[in-house]
């Protein structure tokens, strides 16, 4: 048994913040870059008790976050910040990982995807305009995804996605006077307030309410709920 609280080191070199998610029942799926600007994953199929070891899984990413997303049982979509700066993907088949591939694009911030009502995964970046751009589609093909669309803002971070209970995405970022702002996968925006270091970390809950985790001016975590 392990102890409530415990803390486990996993070993190896990263390059960027992890990414980890859940395609069924006790299975966790870790996401890394390497400093040879690879994907790194590790997994558990027992909630964590016991993690299998690093195993590389290619491309030429640069040093950010990935982005990873599960519409069904045993499927898995990366998307991930190029070292082209282009936005790039990989994805688990159920049986095997497919090729990277990449639509394009001038990106500016690593990609945060989400979900969406159907199936389908709506992925979000700051472009070279500092505004927030979308793309939707369901994964398996880029011809099967829209073309970029404008949601606008001026973000000063990275974007951070959920969805809520009505299938909307919203996104949350530091804007240019330091506050939260929030943009919304329709384009409306609203301000937060506040004076925020980075980039937020936002989650939806059961209950409705979105909750988001901050780093304040005094460098303590700050929380708000709505």
């Amino acid at each position: 048994p392990r102890r409530e609280g415990a803390r486990e080191g996993f070993g190896g070199i990263a390059v960027g913040a992890p990414e980890c998610v859940s395609w069924g029942e006790r299975r966790m799926d870790c996401m890394v870059v390497g400093t040879d600007g690879a994907l790194y994953q590790r997994w558990s199929a027992d909630d964590g008790a016991t993690w299998n070891g690093w195993r590389r899984l290619g491309g030429a990413l640069a040093a950010a976050r990935p982005s990873c997303v599960s519409i069904g049982e045993n499927r898995l979509d990366c998307f991930a910040l190029g070292a082209d700066n282009a936005l790039w993907q990989l994805r688990w088949d159920g049986s095997t990982w497919r090729p990277w591939r990449s639509p394009g694009g001038v990106l500016t911030s690593p990609p945060s995807c989400t979900v969406v009502p159907g199936g389908g995964i709506e992925c979000f970046v700051r472009g070279t305009d500092r505004a927030l751009w979308a793309r939707t589609g369901t994964g398996t093909g880029w011809s099967d995804w829209t073309n970029w669309r404008r949601l606008g803002g001026t973000l000063d971070s990275s974007p951070v996605c959920t969805t809520d209970l009505t299938g909307t995405a919203q996104c949350f970022a530091r804007g240019t006077d330091a506050s939260m702002v929030q943009i919304s996968s329709t384009g409306a925006a609203r301000g937060h307030g506040g004076w925020i270091a980075g980039e937020p970390a936002c989650a939806t809950r059961r209950d409705g309410m979105t909750s988001c985790f901050v780093r304040g001016g005094d460098d303590g975590l700050w929380r708000t709920d709505f």
